[in-house]
């Protein structure tokens, strides 16, 4: 597997983007408390987390976008495995990584 690295000239911060499946969600409820657990995981990485409810009628669950600001020692990989875990550790065993984008 790929190991991707936030670095950038100068070794400067670096923005990424996060998106998990979490085919498990439901309802409002779960929104909170997915929002909820992926701030505490890594408060000082997290820009913005949020979840939401697919409205498609051939899609159950939702999805989670996650902004971080990283270092250059910041390894994007296993940020993402911690946001993944943090997710699944709050009840959604389902939860899957779908992309990483770093900019």
């Amino acid at each position: 597997q790929k190991r991707h690295e936030a670095q950038s000239a100068g070794g400067a911060a670096m923005k990424a983007t996060v998106e998990l499946d979490i085919p498990s969600m439901g309802c409002v409820a779960c929104i909170n408390k997915i929002d909820s657990s992926l701030r505490q995981c890594a408060p000082e990485k997290i820009e913005e987390a949020k979840s939401w409810l697919e409205k498609s009628e051939t899609c159950k669950g939702g999805k989670a976008r996650i902004e971080l600001s990283l270092s250059a020692d910041d390894d994007i990989a296993t940020l993402a495995d911690i946001l993944v875990n943090a997710v699944r550790a709050a009840g959604f065993d389902t939860c899957t990584l779908k992309s990483i984008n770093s900019v």
